[in-house]
């Protein structure tokens, strides 16, 4: 199986580009004080670990299943 990307990588790149688009498109640097630029950076990490703990589950089932044919084949 392939190796996944850890979480934290994910975290930090979606902060980074989010940053970056804030400074491309806002007039000054004051969306660091907005509630907008605070609650967008905290639902973009909540959907990151729920899209990691999917990824989990699914690994884990593969696993799962790889076990059983691993078993029947014995």
């Amino acid at each position: 199986m392939k190796t996944r990307t850890p979480i934290s990588i994910y975290i930090v790149t979606t902060i980074g580009l989010t940053i970056m688009a804030f400074e491309m498109f806002a007039s000054d640097s004051g969306y660091f004080s907005s509630p907008f630029f605070w609650a967008l950076i905290l639902i973009a990490i909540i959907l990151l670990l729920i899209m990691n703990s999917i990824g989990d589950l699914i690994e884990n089932e593969s696993f799962s299943r790889l076990l059983k044919m691993k078993n029947k084949n014995i």
